[in-house]
């Protein structure tokens, strides 16, 4: 058999083409190096071009190399992922997956559950949030976050979901302290504000592109987590700017949850499922359930989002004076 008829050889230079180095496609193929460096040499003897600039580190591949990548990964992935069925359809399949508390409780849990019904065997370990510079040594095999790792090297991103939040108190609250009409009017007011390891505190609001000046507080509660920042508001405890909508969708429809600075929000959280492109190479089962998860957890979380700003506009028009 000669190189170019060798799947592992075309295998290895796909992998190689995105690691630079052939040391780290030996772990993401489980095989010696030595082997690795021969399935590419042969190959590129064979074709007669070389694939890689080796005098950079990591090594470059040639522009012949990625059209030819370009060309033949389909090939590979596809037979991969035929290959990876026969042997592991009926074996056990765990994923460790970490994303914040309070959405794998409210979200994620259901719908880990429903893949795992639509996909018996596959069963997960349900993970604390962790820091994005984690990625690269945690016990994780999937991780939801909202702030990319300074090093996003060997990690493979799907964009999920882009929200902000917007000022939300309880008209109890409102009738006892009064309603706020600018932002420096936050200095009269408490606030409700999530921090935790990932969420960095809210220091300015948005309308229309453009910076309040600073949040200043009369008080401050801190939460480490969404739901915990939700009892505190449904407790009339002051006023919050960093409030998943979702987390109170029910709560702004029956009117106990109003939005006040009408059109002023928090800057925009973009949340991304994480991998390690590694696994992803060894793991095709993996891959199509971050693929999987992407897709169904992002339009289920876009549809909650337009039921909470429904319910505000709803909630605008309706203590609109009249005339307004």
């Amino acid at each position: 058999m000669t190189p170019t008829e060798n799947l592992t050889a075309w295998q290895a230079l796909v992998v190689a083409s995105k690691t630079g180095s052939v040391t780290r496609t030996a772990l993401v193929l489980d095989m010696e190096i030595t082997r690795v460096s021969r399935l590419l040499a042969d190959l590129e003897a064979e074709l007669g071009f070389e694939c890689f600039d080796k005098t950079r580190r990591p090594m470059r591949p040639t522009p012949a190399c990625l059209e030819l990548v370009r060309r033949v990964e389909p090939l590979v992935n596809g037979f991969r992922a035929l290959r990876s069925e026969n042997v592991q359809k009926n074996e056990s399949f765990r994923v460790r997956f970490s994303a914040p508390e309070e959405l794998s409780r409210d979200f994620f849990a259901d719908f880990l559950c429903v893949y795992s019904t639509e996909h018996p065997g596959t069963t997960f370990s349900i993970l604390e949030e962790i820091r994005p510079e984690e990625l690269h040594k945690a016990d994780v095999d999937v991780a939801v976050i909202n702030h990319l790792p300074i090093d996003d090297s060997g990690l493979m991103f799907r964009h999920l979901h882009t929200s902000s939040t917007v000022p939300l108190a309880t008209p109890e609250y409102l009738e006892k302290y009064g309603t706020p009409e600018t932002v420096e009017d936050l200095a009269n007011h408490i606030g409700l504000l999530h921090h935790s390891i990932n969420a960095r505190d809210t220091t300015m609001l948005y309308r229309n592109g453009v910076a309040s000046s600073p949040l200043r507080w009369r008080d401050t509660f801190l939460a480490s987590d969404q739901v915990t920042l939700k009892k505190l508001l449904l407790n009339h405890r002051g006023i919050t700017v960093d409030l998943f909508l979702g987390h109170v969708v029910d709560e702004i429809n029956e009117g106990r949850v109003v939005p006040v600075l009408r059109g002023w929000e928090r800057s925009p959280w973009h949340m991304c499922v994480v991998t390690r492109t590694e696994d992803e190479e060894r793991s095709p089962r993996l891959r199509a359930f971050a693929e999987w998860f992407t897709g169904y957890a992002g339009n289920a979380l876009r549809v909650v989002t337009r039921k909470g700003w429904r319910g505000l506009n709803r909630s605008t028009r309706q203590t609109a004076e009249p005339g307004d």
